[in-house]
């Protein structure tokens, strides 16, 4: 009997602690960086891809929008875990199939974009 109310407990309790994950209002915002240069391998040739700059919006009502260079999308934006010093935000972006995954450092309000391979992380520093 016991087992069943701590189990009926849990099952009220999860939906509480997922709703209330949310970025303070103090990291949201812009944050602007730039995409360092890479080389692309395709097939046997190699590409120079120059370094161009990106910037991520992060809305209150969870909404997103990403520019890199001229291109620019919108989306939303999912706060996935916290730590003491760290959120971990997935970027759903339109015509996209792959979430876009940053971490957020809480003291310096760095954001870094991981990038996709063989694109390198980018560092992005929160406008004031």
């Amino acid at each position: 009997m016991m087992r069943k109310q701590f189990f009926l407990l849990f099952l009220i309790l999860l939906p509480m602690v997922s709703i209330g994950q949310s970025l303070k209002k103090k990291y949201l915002g812009i944050y602007t960086g730039t995409i360092p240069a890479f080389v692309l391998s395709a097939g046997t040739s190699t590409i120079q891809v120059d370094a161009a700059s990106i910037s991520i919006a992060l809305m209150e009502d969870k909404t997103c929008t990403q520019s890199i260079g001229n291109d620019q999308r919108k989306g939303t934006w999912k706060l996935i875990t916290q730590s003491k010093t760290t959120y971990t935000i997935e970027l759903t972006l339109e015509n996209q199939i792959m979430v876009e995954r940053c971490v957020l450092d809480k003291k310096s309000k760095q954001l870094l974009r991981e990038g996709f391979y063989p694109q390198p992380d980018a560092l992005l520093t929160k406008q004031p």
